[in-house]
């Protein structure tokens, strides 16, 4: 059995168009799969489904033998980073970073040295200090896949994560 699967997702918005109709996708642990295709093609309603921000119509989604279909977003272990950063612009790029172990009640001891460390891997161990509008869109970028890692997600969903990346942003 696969890893993860999407059973015959439907999603309609209004209920007369269907953007994603009889979805069907199998994934084996540990692979690496890229939706592409035209804008507004359904590939980012795909991955807002599997993250449980979005409720199909009709089908399943399974993770690990798990259905995980009505299962809330909140209590899935998965990681997304978002086309627009989705960062959070009143919190620092630490606490940003931090912000997932905060909310799973981890020690601040745990939390700083797990950022710390996560900074250095993305290559922003000087800017914890400070926010997202004092970053180019590349640093925000790596903020961002930073605050999905961080968790040890079970699953990694990318939005287009490399967009605002450029030969300058590569560490």
């Amino acid at each position: 059995m696969s890893f993860v699967e999407l059973k015959n997702i439907r999603v309609s918005y209004d209920g007369k168009q269907n953007i994603l109709e009889e979805m069907n996708i199998s994934m084996e642990k540990g692979e690496l799969v890229s939706l592409l295709g035209p804008s507004g093609c359904g590939k980012t309603t795909t991955l807002r489904v599997i993250a449980g921000l979005i409720k199909p119509n009709d089908g399943e989604f399974i993770l690990d033998n798990d259905n995980l279909t009505k299962v809330p977003v909140h209590k899935r272990n998965f990681g997304m980073v978002f086309q627009s950063y989705a960062l959070f612009p009143h919190l620092t790029i630490a606490e940003n970073v931090g912000f997932g172990l905060k909310l799973r009640k981890e020690k601040n001891e745990v939390i700083e040295k797990r950022v710390a460390e996560m900074l250095a891997i993305c290559g922003l161990e000087n800017l914890g200090d400070r926010y997202p509008k004092q970053l180019s869109g590349g640093q925000r970028q790596r903020v961002a896949l930073a605050r999905a890692l961080i968790i040890e997600p079970k699953l990694l969903l990318l939005d287009e994560p490399l967009s605002n990346l450029d030969g300058s942003d590569a560490n």
